[in-house]
């Protein structure tokens, strides 16, 4: 086998990572990926705090200190403690904040409906064999991290979805 399957899967990444960065860029002006999967993460926790959110986001507790303190000097989260409790802080997006999120929901829609355009044009067998092949991908993927990780990668699907399953 020769090295052109791995320059296409090279720049199907790159070209992906680059339409996303112009994308985000017109939504998320001024905040980074990692500020912009804090804020997402403390809208989607029922009680957002620092430690949850480390877990959740396999991150440590100082990076996420420090993505919310950046995102409470935008305005874009509150802190606050529940009562009966001066020791847990917790977050929650701020008004400002929650309109950034809907901003990332409707992005996220868009980039879903666009690529789900493309793969609608792909025959029942086609669209099964590339999730079949995607999916032993990403489990090799998955192996590799936890070779070399102490986390696990969540969100592993096991069950190829119906050919005329409406997600295609």
């Amino acid at each position: 086998m020769d090295d052109s399957i791995f320059t296409l899967i090279v720049q199907f990444l790159e070209l992906q990572s680059e339409l996303h960065r112009q994308e985000a860029s017109l939504v998320v002006r001024g905040l980074g990926d990692t500020e912009l999967q804090v804020l997402k993460t403390i809208k989607e926790l029922k009680q957002p705090n620092v430690t949850e959110m480390a877990r959740k986001l396999k991150m440590t507790k100082g990076a996420i200190s420090k993505n919310t303190r950046k995102l409470l000097g935008k305005e874009l989260i509150e802190s606050y403690m529940e009562p009966g409790n001066n020791q847990k802080i917790f977050f929650r997006l701020s008004r400002q904040g929650e309109i950034m999120y809907q901003a990332c929901q409707k992005q996220d829609e868009r980039w879903k409906e666009r690529n789900l355009e493309y793969l609608r044009d792909l025959s029942k067998e086609e669209l099964r064999v590339f999730w079949v092949r995607l999916q032993m991908y990403n489990n090799y993927l998955r192996e590799e991290i936890a070779k070399s990780s102490k986390y696990t990668v969540d969100r592993e699907i096991t069950e190829a979805p119906e050919a005329d399953d409406s997600n295609f």
